[in-house]
This record gives C-alpha cells, structure tokens and sequence, in this order.
C-alpha cells in the first residue's frame, strides 16, 4: 500500500504514516469484500487500536469533488501548488 518513488498511481492504494510511532492511515479504491473505498486506520504504537471504514460513496461523489478543487484553483490559484500530477498542496 505505500506507494514508490514519483506520484501514486491512479487507483492504486495509498497509505500515510510520519514515523514508526505514529498512527497509519490506509485508503483503498477498492475494497474486493465490501466493493466500495475504504479507510483503514491503525495505531499500533500508542493505543492498539484499529478502524476498518468501507465508504459508501454517492455515484458522482469524486467528480464533485474535481469540481470543488477546480474552483478553489481558480478562486486561489497562487495558493494552490500541483507538486505532482493529480498531487495538489496548499502553498505554506
């Protein structure tokens, strides 16, 4: 799930951690049991807890969420930095 060198692929799972103590933050596209996305959150250095979420998206849920980033693009376009392509940041 963590991805290589150079941006993730489309479709691919990805997952976030800072450190080996920190808790972990998966998502897959797509979850084969559930057949939906799905978040997984895990903290085996503090608490040993775990979260499974299968999200129930609404059908056009990613493509109005395009729509958002698109008119926070042109709303604040010197603020919003594509580092890699599909990667968008905030400029700090």
């Amino acid at each position: 799930m963590v991805p290589g060198p150079g941006p993730p692929r489309c479709g691919a799972g990805i997952c976030w951690r800072d450190d080996d103590h920190s808790p972990e933050i998966r998502i897959q596209p797509h979850h084969e049991e559930h057949g939906t996305p799905a978040v997984y959150v895990e903290d085996p250095g503090r608490s040993c807890v775990s979260v499974f979420l299968p999200m129930n998206l609404e059908e056009d849920w990613i493509d109005e969420q395009r729509r958002l980033l698109g008119r926070v693009m042109k709303k604040w376009p010197s603020e919003v930095l594509q580092s890699s392509p599909g990667v968008y940041e905030w400029r700090r």
